[in-house]
């Protein structure tokens, strides 16, 4: 049986490159984005010192808070979070309710995940400001998000209730009410309310809005969600935020181009985007199939970011897309060389999936090639990593198959299917087994009618499916998948499966005029010989039922001279049946 030659093209993995996405939210007023500093290390921490120097000179001069806060947040570029708080309090012994001060302690405790102190300063703010609305409003946010491993939300519930009654018209405190509500108690249904009393105190407080789109986002209410969003973009056009949940709501519901227009759009408005929906601007490009210009984009990101691996990655599926095989070959081996580096030598690995997908593609082009040296390189290499990938298992059974020990290919097969059923490419190396050589037919159409309702509705495995009908003698089906398609549009595989089902059902001279087709438009040589010697098989049944021996001795002949194949013991089984009729 004929399996079409697996073009790379339709299965190479993208990978975003960042993390998974989601809806932001913004609990507080927002704050400006930090910059993030381009410039190298070393010029960076040249930058720091002699920033320091100024700054301590001033202090040698004239002890002012402003001045001791500069030194902090110079000890804080430099990661010196202890030296940090030392100048943050010396400001507050000069000015003891200088706040700028008691929150950069916060952020600093936080940051060197000193929770205990961080609620000992924060108690002390509160003791200082005499419990401000606005500050326990941002007490409540910290107890509530930043101590993740005591979250302690209901005493952040209470100390927003004591704000709500100090000022019931503080639309801040109600927004992060709503906030809490929706991240941490799950309750959808009441964060809405407080976002929806938010914005009815202040119609344009776009932290509100922006919360109450991703609380009907949530709870499956993407239109709604949609207008929200757009509002606040109305509202303020470089609210960042709303761009990037817009984004999200596209992407989710597959509106790929819409998703692409909006972030564009931020970018246009010169707003810094998060890494992941940076990276995600690539990833619509190839989605959209928009490989002229995803091409020059990854080029570009690759020079920002010379050692992600995924970009590589992803650059290589571009130009697979697009017919390059060698640069994309080149493209996804050098992403598993920066991923092998960056693993080299270390331990305990806790590896993202993403990572491996080079190697699955560089899998991918070694099945292709029929390179049994790299496919098997590969494989091992997956399943070292990770010991229970189900494409590592995918490959292992592919190499098996060609190595001809086609009992083991198939407990491979077994176990990626039965880890991740949407491994396409089991599908038709598996069934191949077992329609061509194990001769199990059903066996093989169960297996291939539950890709087709996974959704796999590929011609490569149509073709499968319609070669194990014909097989298994239900031509009726065979010809129902097989009319799908126009004469003139059909895939070289499946007019070779069209030219079988001709002569199983007695219309050779179609049969004649699919296989002709068909041998002529295969790329590879290899596909040709299968191609030609199922050919000659089936004109030999032809010639031998008719009992025309001497010509089915022609064609029988001819399939045995070609190169061996996967009907290489059919043909032999054939040509003693055929010599013994002759002898007789």
């Amino acid at each position: 049986m004929i399996t079409q030659t697996q073009n790379t093209n339709d299965y190479i993995e993208p990978v975003i490159g960042a993390a998974k996405s989601r809806p932001t939210h913004t609990p507080i007023s927002s704050t400006d984005a930090s910059p993030v500093n381009s410039f190298g290390h070393k010029f960076k921490h040249k930058f720091i010192n002699e920033q320091m120097r100024f700054a301590k000179k001033r202090l040698s001069e004239r002890e002012a808070p402003q001045t001791l806060m500069q030194v902090g947040d110079l000890y804080l570029m430099k990661g010196n979070y202890k030296r940090a708080i030392t100048y943050f309090l010396m400001a507050i012994d000069l000015k003891p309710d200088h706040l700028p001060a008691y929150e950069k302690i916060l952020f600093a405790c936080i940051s060197h995940k000193d929770i205990d102190q961080a609620n000992l300063f924060f108690r002390k703010v509160l003791e200082v400001t005499n419990r401000r609305p606005d500050i326990l409003h941002k007490y409540a946010i910290f107890k509530a998000l930043i101590d993740e491993k005591n979250r302690d939300v209901e005493e952040a519930i209470s100390v927003l209730n004591e704000a709500e009654q100090k000022d019931p018209a503080d639309y801040e405190v109600i927004n992060t009410h709503g906030f809490i509500l929706l991240n941490l108690k799950k309750d959808i249904e009441g964060s809405v309310t407080y976002f929806e009393r938010s914005r009815s105190i202040n119609n344009r407080y776009i932290h509100a809005i922006n919360n109450l789109g991703v609380a009907h986002l949530r709870s499956g209410n993407p239109g709604d969600a949609e207008g929200l969003f757009k509002s606040v973009i109305e509202i303020d056009p470089r609210y960042i935020h709303s761009y990037q949940n817009l984004a999200y709501l596209y992407v989710n519901g597959k509106k790929y181009a819409e998703a692409l227009e909006t972030l564009v759009k931020a970018k246009h408005s010169q707003l810094i985007l998060d890494h992941v929906w940076e990276h995600k601007i690539g990833w619509l490009l190839m989605e959209l199939r928009n490989f002229e210009e995803a091409i020059p984009w990854y080029q570009k990101k690759i020079q920002e970011e010379k050692n992600n691996d995924l970009l590589y990655n992803n650059l290589g599926v571009c130009y697979k897309s697009v017919g390059l095989n060698t640069q994309g070959d080149a493209c996804f081996e050098k992403a598993a060389s920066l991923f092998k580096k960056h693993i080299s030598g270390k331990r305990n690995l806790n590896i993202k999936i993403d990572h491996l997908k080079s190697s699955y593609n560089i899998g991918r082009s070694a099945v292709d090639r029929d390179d049994l040296d790299k496919l098997k390189e590969t494989a091992d290499f997956i399943l070292r990593i990770h010991p229970e990938d189900a494409f590592g298992f995918y490959l292992r059974g592919a190499y098996l198959g060609r190595m001809k020990q086609y009992d083991n290919a198939k407990t491979y097969f077994e176990k990626s299917l039965e880890i991740e059923p949407r491994i396409r490419e089991v599908y038709p190396d598996y069934s191949f087994i077992l329609s061509s050589l194990d001769k199990d037919y059903e066996a093989s159409i169960k297996l291939l009618e539950g890709a087709l309702e996974l959704g796999f509705d590929m011609p490569y495995i149509e073709n499968n499916l319609a070669h194990a009908y014909i097989l298994g003698g239900h031509f009726k089906k065979a010809e129902d998948i097989l009319k799908k398609y126009k004469d003139d549009e059909l895939p070289p595989s499946l007019s070779a499966t069209k030219g079988l089902l001709c002569f199983r059902t007695g219309k050779n001279n179609k049969g004649d005029a699919y296989y002709t087709k068909a041998i002529e438009r295969f790329a590879s040589t290899k596909n040709k010989n299968i191609a030609s010697q199922i050919w000659h098989y089936e004109k030999a049944r032809h010639y031998l039922d008719n009992k025309k021996y001497e010509e089915a001795k022609v064609e029988i002949e001819s399939a045995s001279h070609l190169p061996e194949s996967y009907v290489s013991d059919d043909v032999a089984d054939l040509k003693s049946i055929i010599e013994e009729k002759i002898s007789a």
